[in-house]
């Protein structure tokens, strides 16, 4: 291969020192190296060499199919170039060279002409002229559909596709693609399936089915890239974008952009070059970056104006119109939005564009307050999209509409088409639109709303709360609960509104927008002022203060005493006290108690009694009077009795879980007692439920061992120490699909604890009573794992005096982890394989199957779709194991886990060694946060136990205790402090020779003390002193 090239190579250069090519020789030789930068994607060299061809003297020598032929793939680099003003310049001559052949048979023509004709239907659609270009398709098809031309049949059902789906008719669209989808596979043409997959995702995207779309873009894409077909793959990474940024996902909608923007520019395709520039445009317009902005939409106007890209002109019209918008210019917004309306006309049919420029002018009428305006647009733009069947379009011109209604004072009207507007960004799964449509329409329901909307809007409120997606925007979720409180504040549910304004003040902290807390700061002194008029019985003895104020997550005994004084001020409470139990302290921590009026142990027996005497798992709140407190708790807890009068216990709880109590009591005769109001009692639910909420975030964000629920705390995660983000996120699928039966495959570096993993997986499922059996395949020779794997009968091979069940078996009902899965011998991988699609298992030697229950838990450090590239893996077995994916992220990707482990690795030790418990230095949690940890938890795990052995006797760890590997990676000055004392080094050495030595005998340890010359007792003190029993 490499000879072949180079020798077109030369051909190249010495053509291109003749000039133009004058025997048909050098014809041949030069379509060769244009065909061969063609499929490079070399368009404008290709271009120039088919060029060259067609203006040599030797021409006549070829024959006319032929030079036709080199005419069409000219024509094809052009149109792949982008530069349609040359592709109509060829069409051009090649039709007048069709008319300058003399005899040629009618039938003939019409053969040479048509492919033509599917060429001069690819320029008007890109032009935007779909309709004419349908007839030419047409014409053109009716002489092809009869030929075994089936690529040029196959492009022509491709652009029908193209032509039907910009005029809206998507099944349309999507039967041509279908039928060409068929051809290109039937011919094994798998560009063509790329470039089909792509054009049916854009299908489902118009639809709103996102995971449809992406499923098709990704197979597109994969199959682009195994051919290299970079022309094609700086289209599927835009579409991608495009998609991903539609289905709210900007930050991977960025990177397809800036892919496709390099590989156009790196080829020349002025088209993608647009495109690209003005879908980047548009992202920054989004996030509100409006220089760049600006700048990338004029760059994406300019190439479409000079190329003559119809579509991607008006495009730049309608972004430079949302540019001027959002700067406030409607009227100028207005102006480009009608630019790209007249541009539009040329079409001569309506078209998505025409539907998405007249929903943005009705935005830019309702910034500029004519509300009439707005409404036709809007109307006009529903029109449109319906026709179109763009829906995404849909639920902005039914929000558009519904705000122009409001403000006409039709209000039936303007409700009917928000609530319209909701439903279809939530049935179309983009709960950030949803959830901005749902605040759109807040104020016209605060102002104007009856209760019946007030409580679908509290519904909406909620349902959007839940979501992921908006807590994954912090300024959006906070919108959403200060609306909440707002609707809540309406409909006189004070205590719920005033622990939604609660907790919206905690995430506001985050925030930086001034305008969120302009708007709402006022919002808790609202709804106490409402508090304060429900109870006019109650007299004030302090200004309103807040319930609780959190911060940074913690909540320490100052804050329990201000929010036990806010409570006893409100209740007009003469003692009280606030007993947490020591599961809701930090680690290490004991029970927190506050008290006011009476002493620690009466209010620590009082809160024991309350808990204790429960009949539910979580308390319900209970008042006492004089006379419950003389027959119920006077035997109990005497201390309290002889304090007050009354006294009314809360639990400081959430649904599953009980925190701690809450008591107020008072001395007051029982006729007086505030607390018996319903106000106070309700109020008082509220606030300890408040503080419960605000304990459970704590516990939350406490980094602890990750325990899901009581039940499962001893069982599943107890091993696992993490405060990261990621892995928690990974915990998280990893508990769901425990609970299911899919094959799961654990994907990560070595010492990544895929291991604990899959036990946790298995402790979590149904048959955690079951047996768990680990199994790593690299450690079993082949030989002999089908034996051990399947079992075997007596007699199967030599060696085989009995029956053997085989592992699975042997774990029926229970789970099977296999390790290093990547390693399994090709050989085994197909038996494998059939076990999992069957769950039948045959013993080595026998004829009998028998179907085993079991769960498979695979894990490996290899890359399997590399190994399936290479011939090593089976692609059917690769795809099997997919049922569920996990990747466990690498130590390194974990930087905020390392003090954590840090602590509980030397706390470990510590406690099998029974030593004294070391400090570390800063630099020594430093020098371990700046590793990059290739051996991950396992590495840590091994540098901490040699340093603390090597620290033996002395306080604190240090960074010369620590392996060189680590603190070669530190900066100079830290690795001059890192040399070691001779007695450090000297253990070092001494560690790693026992070591090497013992991996030699195999773990034998009389036999590693025979070649070390030591004593076997010695060996083994040794062993243990440097930590090496575990290695």
């Amino acid at each position: 291969m490499d000879h072949q090239f180079e020798r077109r190579r030369q051909d190249e250069t010495e053509s291109m020192r003749h000039g133009v090519p004058a025997d048909l020789a050098a014809l041949v030789r030069l379509e060769e190296v244009g065909d061969l930068h063609f499929e490079a994607s070399a368009f404008s060299t290709s271009l120039d060499y088919y060029q060259r061809i067609l203006a040599s003297a030797a021409l006549n020598q070829l024959e006319v199919s032929h030079i036709l032929e080199i005419c069409r793939k000219s024509i094809d680099a052009a149109l792949n170039l982008g530069d349609l003003a040359l592709a109509e310049r060829l069409l051009h001559d090649a039709d007048g060279f069709i008319a300058t052949v003399e005899n040629l048979d009618p039938a003939d023509e019409r053969l040479l002409i048509a492919p033509l004709l599917g060429r001069h239907a690819a320029l008007y659609t890109q032009r935007g002229a779909y309709k004419d270009a349908l007839q030419i398709c047409k014409r053109a098809f009716a002489v092809l559909a009869v030929t075994d031309d089936h690529v040029e049949v196959a492009n022509l059902q491709v652009t029908m596709g193209v032509c039907h789906h910009r005029l809206g008719r998507l099944d349309k669209a999507e039967e041509f693609y279908t039928d060409a989808l068929a051809t290109f596979r039937r011919i094994s043409d798998e560009l063509g399936m790329a470039s089909l997959y792509n054009n049916l995702a854009l299908v489902h995207k118009n639809a709103c089915r996102w995971d449809k779309a992406m499923e098709y873009q990704n197979r597109s894409i994969a199959l682009a890239s195994e051919h290299g077909a970079s022309h094609l793959l700086a289209r599927l990474h835009l579409n991608e974008g495009i998609i991903l940024r539609k289905a709210e996902s900007p930050g991977e909608a960025r990177a397809a952009f800036e892919k496709s923007l390099r590989l156009a520019v790196s080829l020349g395709d002025m088209d993608r070059q647009a495109k690209a520039s003005l879908a980047l445009g548009q992202l920054e317009l989004i996030e509100g970056h409006l220089l760049r902005a600006e700048e990338l939409i004029l760059t994406g106007k300019h190439i479409s104006d000079e190329a003559g890209f119809m579509r991607e002109s008006i495009i730049a019209d309608e972004y430079m119109g949302d540019l001027l918008l959002e700067r406030g210019e409607s009227e100028k917004a207005l102006y480009n939005y009608g630019l790209g309306l007249e541009k539009t006309k040329r079409i001569n049919t309506l078209t998505d564009l025409e539907g998405e420029l007249l929903r943005r002018c009705a935005e830019a009428s309702l910034q500029a307050s004519d509300w009439l305006q707005a409404a036709e647009f809007a109307r006009a733009a529903i029109t449109v999209c319906q026709s179109c069947g763009e829906d995404y379009e849909l639920g902005f011109c039914y929000l558009a509409l519904a705000e122009a209604l409001a403000n006409l004072g039709e209000d039936d009207q303007a409700d009917d088409h928000f609530r319209g507007a909701i439903k279809i960004f939530n049935s179309q799964r983009l709960p950030r639109l949803a959830s901005r449509a749902i605040l759109a329409s807040l104020d016209f329901s605060l102002e104007r709303g009856g209760r019946s909307q007030l409580l679908r809007l509290r519904r909406s409120l909620h349902d959007a709360l839940e979501g992921a997606q908006s807590r994954a925007d912090d300024l959006l979720y906070c919108r959403l609960q200060a609306g909440l409180a707002e609707v809540l504040l309406r409909l006189g549910d004070l205590d719920e509104a005033l622990l939604t304004a609660s907790e919206f003040e905690r995430a506001a902290e985050n925030v930086d927008d001034p305008d969120l807390l302009s708007r709402h700061g006022d919002l808790r002194i609202r709804i106490e002022k409402a508090l304060v008029g429900a109870w006019p019985s109650i007299e004030m003895k302090v200004p309103v203060a807040p319930v609780i104020s959190l911060k940074n997550g913690s909540i320490t005994e100052d804050t329990l005493a201000t929010f036990l004084d806010s409570c006893m001020s409100r209740a007009s409470a003469d003692m009280g006290f606030v007993v947490l139990e020591p599961w809701a302290a930090p680690v290490g921590g004991g029970a927190r108690i506050v008290t006011r009026g009476l002493s620690r142990p009466v209010a620590h027996q009082a809160a024991f009694w309350f808990t204790e005497t429960r009949v539910d798992e979580v308390p319900t709140p209970r008042l006492l009077t004089r006379t419950d407190l003389a027959q119920d708790v006077l035997e109990e807890v005497p201390g309290l009795a002889s304090n007050c009068n009354s006294c009314l216990f809360l639990p400081v709880a959430v649904p599953d879980k009980c925190y701690g109590v809450l008591c107020l009591g008072s001395r007051t005769r029982d006729e007086d007692d505030g607390l018996a109001l319903k106000p106070v009692l309700d109020h008082m639910a509220a606030a300890a439920g408040y503080l419960a909420m605000s304990l459970a975030e704590e516990e939350r964000n406490r980094p602890v061992a990750v325990s899901w629920d009581e039940s499962d705390r001893h069982e599943a995660f107890s091993q696992i120490i993490t405060r990261n983000a990621e892995m928690r996120e990974m915990l998280v699928l990893i508990r769901k699909v425990a609970a299911s039966e899919l094959t799961v495959l654990l994907q990560g570096e070595t010492g990544t604890g895929k291991g604990l993993l899959a036990h946790a997986i298995h402790r979590l499922s149904e048959r955690r009573d079951r047996k768990f059996l680990a199994i790593n395949c690299a450690a079993i020779p082949e030989s002999l794992l089908e034996s051990e794997l399947f079992g075997h009968v007596k007699g199967s091979f030599t060696g085989a005096i009995a029956d053997k069940t085989g592992l699975l078996a042997e774990a029926a009902g229970g789970t099977v982890f296999l390790d290093e899965i990547g390693k399994l011998p090709l050989g085994m991988q197909g038996k494998l394989l059939h076990f999992i699609d069957t769950h039948t298992v045959r013993p080595v030697g026998s004829n009998r199957s028998r179907v085993v229950d079991v769960r498979i838990v695979c894990a490996t450090k290899s890359d399997l779709k590399e190994k399936v590239g290479c011939g090593t893996y089976l692609e059917d077995l690769y795809y099997r194991l997919l049922d569920f994916p996990v990747v466990v992220p690498p130590l390194r990707d974990r930087q905020d886990d390392i003090p954590l482990l840090a602590t509980h690795f030397i706390a470990r030790y510590v406690a099998l060694t029974r030593i004294e418990t070391p400090g570390c230095t800063s630099s020594f949690m430093e020098a371990l946060a700046q590793h990059d940890w290739p051996g991950n938890v396992r590495e840590l795990v091994k540098s901490i136990n040699r340093a603390i052995v090597l620290a033996h006797g002395e306080p604190m760890l240090r960074i010369s205790h620590l392996p060189p590997e680590v603190t070669r990676s530190l900066p100079d000055g830290d690795g001059a402090r890192a040399i070691s004392p001779l007695r450090e080094t000297i253990g070092a050495v001494e560690a790693r020779e026992i070591m090497r030595t013992l991996e030699h005998t195999g773990g034998n340890k009389a036999e590693a003390s025979r070649l070390l010359g030591i004593s076997y007792p010695n060996l083994l003190k040794k062993v243990r002193v440097y930590g090496l029993d575990n290695s």
